[in-house]
């Protein structure tokens, strides 16, 4: 494969593998999980990739509870890696996996992580301005 960066979901810790596959991996990110079942990060052809930290909370509107189904955090949710690619581009690699006790499954993994972290994440002010209030 000639790809600058290869996102592998269903891929295994390089750092709980074998000599080779390290080597293969090089330096390469995963989020914290089981050995083989994650979202593996592999540069490739020179690139730098680098974890972001994006982290925060959300609550349904209008109710109070201490309920996990309406208030979540972003550590709750897993496989989703932001990460930077040589510092110049953000990237999200996502791998959405449901569990029978969750109430929204897959795709409910994905709209929370949503409700995180509203707004404009390419910080792009310029280009936006230019396309109006709703972008």
């Amino acid at each position: 494969m000639q790809a600058g960066i290869l996102v592998v979901q269903k891929s295994e810790d390089a750092a709980l593998s074998t000599p080779v596959y390290r080597e293969w991996a090089g330096s390469y990110l995963w989020p914290s999980g089981s050995k083989n079942r994650g979202i593996g990060i592999f540069p490739r052809n020179d690139h730098r990739v680098e974890k972001l930290d994006w982290s925060g909370s959300f609550s349904v509107p209008g109710l109070v509870s201490n309920s996990e189904t309406l208030n979540w955090n972003t550590e709750d949710l897993r496989l989703f890696l932001p990460f930077t690619i040589n510092g110049d581009f953000t990237v999200l690699a996502v791998w959405t996996r449901g569990r029978s006790e969750e109430a929204l499954g897959y795709i409910g993994q994905f709209w929370k992580y949503l409700q995180i972290h509203r707004g404009d994440q390419n910080e792009q002010e310029r280009s936006d301005a230019r396309r109006g209030k709703w972008n």
